[in-house]
């Protein structure tokens, strides 16, 4: 099963790199820096009795936001601090059906998965990263406090707390 983990993650790969996204093996995701921030698009396996199934999920960090916070996770090392994100979910609930999972059993599965997991990722992930790439409309869409803060921010004192920490930064930016 390594193997074919690999090979999926390899051609993944080989289809985001024109977008910028570079890959980190030991982490299962590709991220590029923009601005203050980072994107990154992560893949998930389930392991199961005779195949696996991957899920895909998008992720933004504000670095100025996730510093702040940082500073109160006495939990996390450095190195898992420089890892936390601000905003982020999995592709099949940003398109409102629900988790998505590509299966892969034989080597034979590792294209249309590579392909299909691109495509969610280019129709749904990409435009996610973009939005929320902007600390403003990150900031109005927690402030609202919708169904849409919900999904992108899940945890409610997670999701108070960075609205908080955004509302300063903008703040502090306009004065």
């Amino acid at each position: 099963m390594k193997e074919l983990r690999n090979g999926l993650l390899a051609q993944v790969g080989d289809r985001l790199r024109p977008l910028g996204f570079r890959p980190r093996k030991s982490y299962r995701d590709y991220y590029r820096d923009v601005g203050q921030a980072r994107q990154f698009f992560q893949i998930s396996f389930i392991n199961l009795p005779s195949d696996f199934d991957v899920t895909a999920n998008v992720a933004v960090r504000h670095h100025a936001v996730e510093d702040a916070l940082n500073q109160k996770r006495s939990y996390l090392n450095e190195a898992e601090k420089k890892q936390t994100a601000t905003v982020g979910a999995e592709l099949g609930n940003i398109i409102g059906i629900g988790q998505h999972r590509w299966t892969v059993a034989v080597v034979d599965d590792i294209p249309f998965a590579a392909d299909s997991i691109a495509s969610y990722f280019e129709r749904a992930g990409l435009p996610f990263l973009e939005r929320f790439t902007s600390l403003e409309e990150t900031f109005r869409v927690l402030r609202d406090d919708g169904k849409e803060a919900q999904l992108i921010c899940p945890i409610p004192d997670k999701r108070a707390r960075v609205a908080e920490v955004i509302r300063a930064l903008i703040a502090y930016d306009a004065s």
